[in-house]
């Protein structure tokens, strides 16, 4: 049923004899009053208050003031840009000097590290180019040390699930050495590796190319260590130094 803008719905089965009324209140606000007399009745509440105690002697004050939340400033989160870890395998290495980016609020406590690096290589073999590895050559302070593979080639034969994880073993075990014996503990390097992966590090020379021979020749990717770690500094929005760390 609708009239005047006003709808009306029924539910149920009605009876002979029911009678609905329809009848508008009036009258009402008239008998609305303010019930309080006096401010001790009044229920109020801050998010923030202070007061000084009856027992302060001095003069001091303080006093609440309201604040705007800063804009967001569109640096990087830094809990989203740097690996929860604190080894130097898993550490992020960042191009250049200057601001990298904000600590969220809210956060409690963050530890930050700054690492020295070593010089180091990489490289990516495919199956096909593991299975015809016959040398590693590495240049360390001007010379070059070429390191004989065959006893991975007869190994990976036997077994195709060898990789450049055992590569990486044989290298630093001292199974694979140069011409004149020398191994990887003699030159102060250290591989690791992964599946097709591989990576030499320098603890001595500086070690300046590397190329692996598989029927073709790999380029190594060659990383220039840090001799000293970077300087941290942190600050607030405002510009305040709060930290640093040498």
């Amino acid at each position: 049923m609708e009239f005047q803008g006003v709808t009306l719905a029924i539910s149920g089965a009605a009876a002979d004899g029911d009678e609905i009324s329809l009848s508008m209140s009036q009258g009402k606000a008239a008998n609305m009053k303010f019930l309080l007399s006096k401010a001790e009745e009044f229920a109020a509440a801050g998010a923030i208050v202070s007061s000084e105690s009856l027992e302060n002697s001095g003069s001091a004050s303080i006093s609440v003031g309201s604040f705007s939340i800063p804009e967001p400033s569109g640096l990087t989160d830094l809990t989203q840009l740097l690996k929860n870890d604190s080894g130097s395998v898993a550490a992020t290495r960042l191009r250049n000097d200057g601001v990298i980016g904000v600590i969220p609020a809210g956060v409690s406590n963050i530890d930050l590290f700054s690492l020295k690096t070593q010089d180091s290589l990489s490289f990516s073999l495919s199956d096909a180019q593991q299975n015809n590895l016959s040398s590693l050559t590495v240049t360390l302070g001007g010379v070059d040390y070429e390191f004989d593979a065959s006893a991975f080639n007869t190994r990976r034969i036997e077994d195709l699930a060898t990789n450049m994880s055992q590569f990486a073993e044989m290298l630093n075990n001292g199974t694979l050495v140069t011409a004149d014996q020398k191994n990887f503990a003699d030159l102060g390097l250290f591989a690791s590796g992964n599946s097709g992966l591989l990576s030499i590090a320098s603890g001595g020379d500086a070690m300046t190319s590397g190329s692996i021979l598989a029927g073709e020749a790999i380029s190594g990717g060659l990383s220039i260590g840090n001799a000293t770690a970077s300087q941290i500094q942190v600050f607030t929005r405002e510009g305040r130094q709060i930290a640093v760390f040498l």
